[in-house]
């Protein structure tokens, strides 16, 4: 009869103990899956960027094939960035 109650109440302890652990757990999931997502906003970021950069350098090109500008075509260059004067699409990186 007395085991009875001890039994009762070292269960509902050890259910106590389980609702505590998954809110903990749950706690540090969501902390996660924040930091995921804010690592996968800057990726995506730096892909679009990548895309402008690339823009950018093929227009660069295009000034410095047009104007004869050497010291831009240097620059160019300095970076990987081959051109040709009868290129059709300026700026793509220089073959190594």
């Amino acid at each position: 009869m007395i085991l009875l109650p001890r039994l009762c109440a070292a269960a509902a302890a050890l259910a106590l103990i389980c609702v505590v652990a998954a809110i903990a757990l749950s706690l540090a999931n969501q902390s996660l899956r924040q930091q995921v997502a804010e690592r996968q906003r800057v990726i995506n970021q730096g892909s679009t960027l990548s895309q402008v950069n690339l823009r950018l350098a093929n227009s660069l090109a295009a000034v410095a094939l047009r104007d004869g500008d050497d010291r831009l075509k240097k620059l160019l260059a300095d970076f990987g960035i081959a051109m040709k004067p009868d290129q059709a699409t300026p700026g793509t990186a220089a073959p190594k």
